[in-house]
């Protein structure tokens, strides 16, 4: 599992952060569902205002901690959409942070 970034949460409920790939940077925006996406859809994932993927909140099996995954696509990255989840760890020593990690599709 790779780290690509970072998100915190806004007193608007949106979670606003960046991802960090080895040849680009883009701030990226988590906005809630607002009934135009799929029910399962709980997220959308905007870049300058656009829609570059969706996000379904999840409980992971291991940890039994709420998650958020994310499938992301931008011509940059490639051919395939990432697989990003976000991970909140309310006692680690930054627990305003949600980390994302990227676990490859297969």
């Amino acid at each position: 599992m790779i780290e690509l970034g970072s998100l915190t949460l806004a007193d608007d409920g949106r979670f606003r952060g960046q991802i960090q790939t080895l040849g680009h940077c883009a701030d990226i925006e988590l906005a809630p569902q607002d009934g135009f996406l799929p029910d399962q859809v709980d997220y959308q994932v905007l870049w300058s205002g656009l829609t570059i993927g969706m996000g379904s909140t999840q409980v992971d099996d291991m940890s039994g901690y709420q998650t958020i995954v994310l499938h992301v696509a931008q011509p940059h990255w490639g051919p395939r959409p990432l697989k990003i989840t976000v991970v909140h760890v309310p006692e680690t020593f930054e627990p305003e942070i949600y980390r994302m990690i990227w676990r490859p599709l297969s």
